[in-house]
């Protein structure tokens, strides 16, 4: 499993996942184990709420990003963003959801309805929304398998360095900017070590 991050977004609350007598059922289900086990149950109504889910990528070097014929207003070359989910990370969400809605259903609080169909569990990210790509290019020590060091200094061009989400050798599940703070305050270290030498 790889790891992941699953929450409630506010601008997404309201988006209906079920039809209303689907929460009425739910509800009454609830109403009914609570009151088996001593309970009062609720009197409150049930939300559908639609789950984010930020997750970590398998590197594969078929994703890519790759420069293109056609050029923007300025006249650069546009780029194309090519990405493929594997196996693992589907599995990685039906199943992290699966345990969220276990937990949830044990105390009570929800139930999680975990969509079979790719295109709606990968549907913001199909729409080019909250991708955070890396690894374009990804640091190694082998210079057959990245095109930065461990000192984020290029293998082709001697006084080139990087600095940035590019060097990862995998994405996190999590966003990237304190990691590249880091790597960015690291760098400059290192260069200041250098240009003293």
């Amino acid at each position: 499993m790889l790891n992941l991050w699953a929450g409630m977004s506010e601008f997404i609350n309201s988006i209906p996942l079920a039809p209303e007598y689907m929460y009425d059922e739910m509800r009454k289900e609830y109403n009914s184990i609570s009151k088996d086990i001593g309970g009062k149950g609720t009197t409150g109504q049930w939300y559908s709420k639609r789950c984010r889910v930020h997750f970590e990528q398998e590197p594969d070097p078929d994703n890519r990003v790759s420069l293109i014929e056609d050029r923007d207003w300025l006249g650069t070359q546009k780029v194309k963003v090519t990405i493929k989910y594997s196996d693992l990370q589907k599995r990685t969400i039906v199943e992290s959801m699966k345990a969220i809605g276990k937990a949830l259903g044990e105390s009570f609080m929800g139930k999680v309805r975990v969509s079979t169909d790719n295109t709606e569990i990968f549907n913001s990210f199909a729409a080019g929304v909250g991708g955070h790509h890396h690894g374009t290019t990804r640091m190694s020590d082998d210079p057959k398998l990245g095109t930065v060091n461990s000192d984020c200094q290029s293998h082709s061009v001697n006084n080139l360095f990087i600095a940035g989400a590019s060097v990862f050798p995998t994405s996190s599940s999590e966003n990237p900017t304190y990691t590249i703070i880091a790597m960015s305050i690291r760098l400059a270290d290192h260069l200041k070590n250098i240009l003293k030498g």
